[in-house]
């Protein structure tokens, strides 16, 4: 029997190449970067010919440049809504073509929510025409360019992915590898994660639920603060955490990226995947930085 057949785009990040080590066995995959490699087609490749996605069922989209990697200067942040708007208008465009849709899932992120007290949910209502910080104009921008897709798309609304082999985890880490943990101010906004496990397996289970459609927030069911996470670490690493860093010297070295990325937050969670009995690995932040110590996740 024939495997079902995924188009990745963004194949070489971190997502990416978690997904496809987690369902090898279970899928053939179809993988699109930017450039042509061996194993790998370009955008220009399948602008030329859409039939190459014709025997997809579906489409990830994980294309996007790292919204971490550098300060926001106006360039880096066209650099930004480029990468991910221009190839997601040009993969609809590709896909309304053929004559079988596959099913878009496009990532998106919990950034796209109010950064206050309140909970939100994919029931929340959106004004995709205003913009409170580059977050939001980033995610709404995004989704926005898939509206004109006339096949299933789901929006997948990541929280902060966590796992050993990568990610943003890396970088809260280091200071605790190094026997000098450190937090940021008093840690009280919101941190809102998912495991690397739930959110291959939520992948997985959206591509088999076809009647979900629209925004899912990929996060686990716990809303912690950033506090909650450093404490955590302590805990399970057994490092103590020496200092925390003020604001200030957070908005001095990063900037805006450090303001919005940094030292604020949402508080989401995951209603449609709870409402469609979606179990989830990871419940509790301890249980999961347990398993990310031993390196199992």
């Amino acid at each position: 029997m024939k495997k079902p057949i995924i188009a990745i785009t963004g194949a070489t990040g971190f997502i990416a190449r978690q997904f496809k080590l987690y369902y090898s066995d279970r899928f053939e995959f179809i993988l699109i970067s930017h450039k042509s490699t061996q194993g790998a087609y370009s955008f220009d490749d399948i602008k030329s010919n859409p039939m190459l996605l014709s025997k997809a069922v579906a489409v990830i989209h994980l294309s996007g440049a790292n919204i971490g990697d550098k300060r926001w200067s106006e360039k880096r942040k066209q650099e930004i809504l480029d990468s991910r708007i221009i190839t997601t208008e040009l993969l609809v465009a590709i896909l309304n073509q053929l004559p079988n849709k596959p099913d878009l899932l496009c990532a998106s992120a919990i950034g796209i929510y109010p950064e206050d007290n309140q909970v939100y949910s994919e029931y929340t209502k959106l004004d995709y025409s205003h913009y409170a910080n580059f977050s939001e104009e980033i995610t709404k921008k995004w989704e926005s360019a898939t509206f004109g897709y006339s096949g299933r798309v789901v929006n997948m609304r990541f929280g902060v992915v966590l796992s050993w082999h990568g990610g943003a985890l890396d970088k809260i880490l280091l200071p605790f590898k190094l026997g000098m943990g450190s937090g940021i101010s008093d840690g009280s906004w919101p941190f809102c994660y998912i495991s690397i496990t739930d959110l291959c397996n939520a992948i997985g289970f959206l591509i088999d639920k076809r009647d979900i459609t629209g925004a899912i927030n990929l996060v686990s069911p716990e809303i912690i603060s950033y506090k909650d996470l450093i404490n955590t670490i302590s805990r399970v690493y057994n490092k103590r955490c020496w200092f925390n860093l003020p604001k200030f010297v957070i908005k001095l070295l990063f900037g805006q990226m450090g303001r919005e990325l940094l030292l604020s937050g949402q508080k989401v969670v995951p209603m449609k995947l709870q409402e469609h009995n979606f179990k989830f690995t990871y419940f509790n932040i301890e249980s999961c930085l347990k398993d990310i110590k031993l390196a199992r996740i």
